[in-house]
């Protein structure tokens, strides 16, 4: 079902909502502040409620026309990715975060009426890195830029993903984004049967 105009709007109220939240939290110098934890929980609720009921459903069902895309393979399938955000330290001027709440939420509806599913999830703050066994060595790995949200996408093949990530707006706010693809996880092994054939 195609949703009314008013849905749409709704829709468009709910996914700017949560960019603007993103990006506060992308922007967000981890090495210099803690963001409150109740921020963090209305983070997460945002995120989950505007992935369900705006980028996700909305998707190709949007009522906007649909832009060409950015693969010369409309007819192969989708595969899976997975956007991986890195914060740098950066300060931001009054008119940088005013572009960056304008850019990002456009950014993120462009990519799901082109039938990308953006599926985000912020990171918090808080965080346990789990070591492995000593014998296989003494862990001690250095601290990278903070990871601060994934996002799930769907794309032809790498090298639109890849074409993808290059247009984030983010990038020109001190964020960094890596690209892989993911696949689940090997099914487990049958197991014989037990029943008794004779």
């Amino acid at each position: 079902m195609i949703p009314s105009k008013h849905q749409s709007a709704t829709n468009m109220v709910l996914a700017t909502t949560f960019a603007r939240e993103l990006i506060s939290a992308m922007m967000s110098d981890s090495r210099k502040c803690i963001v409150p934890a109740a921020r963090l929980r209305r983070l997460c609720f945002i995120t989950l409620a505007v992935v369900a009921l705006a980028l996700y459903r909305t998707g190709t069902r949007a009522q906007s026309p649909p832009v060409q895309a950015t693969t010369n393979k409309p007819s192969s399938p989708m595969e899976h990715y997975v956007f991986i955000f890195r914060q740098y330290p950066t300060h931001l001027s009054e008119a940088d975060q005013k572009r960056r709440a304008e850019e990002v939420p456009a950014w993120a509806l462009r990519q799901n009426s082109e039938g990308h599913k953006l599926d985000p999830r912020i990171l918090t703050t808080e965080k346990h890195r789990v070591e492995p066994d000593s014998k296989y060595g003494s862990g001690g790995q250095t601290e990278d830029e903070p990871v601060i949200a994934i996002t799930f996408i769907d794309a032809h093949d790498f090298v639109e993903a890849r074409t993808i990530a290059e247009t984030h707006p983010g990038l020109r706010y001190g964020v960094s984004i890596e690209v892989r693809p993911w696949t689940p996880p090997p099914a487990p092994p049958t197991q014989p049967s037990t029943i008794d054939r004779n």
